[in-house]
């Protein structure tokens, strides 16, 4: 065979290699693109319903700022009646404890059915 022959096959030999690898790259992109395809419409579709979520805050933005005013409103009412039911805990207190004296006021206390009440 002469050597003008020998080169020219050796050379479509390496050319048929290189061919395979980028045959088998270009089947690598295409898979890499489908699941890109597939990951951009998984967003679409998240972004679909974020959107939607952020419609339904926007409409009920008033109700929440018209109640933070509200609750702004009531905060020194709030402040004001537990400075005054304050002092009245104490009475409360020892209130209760003349009505734990009074015949029947006591609530029974709860029994244990394995306590050692036969020993």
């Amino acid at each position: 065979m002469p050597a003008l022959e020998r080169n020219l096959l050796e050379r479509l030999d390496a050319i048929d290699a290189r061919m395979g690898e980028v045959i088998d790259l270009a089947g690598d992109v295409r898979d890499g693109m489908e699941s890109g395809i597939s990951a951009v419409r998984e967003l679409d579709h998240r972004g679909a319903s974020v959107l939607t979520l952020a419609e339904r805050l926007d409409a009920r933005a008033g109700e929440v700022l018209a109640a933070i005013d509200e609750l702004d409103k009531l905060a020194p009412t709030a402040a004001t009646l537990a400075a005054s039911v304050e002092p009245l805990q104490g009475a409360s207190e020892r209130l209760g404890r003349i009505v734990d004296r009074l015949p029947g006021g006591r609530r029974p206390i709860p029994h244990d059915d394995d306590s050692d009440s036969t020993a």
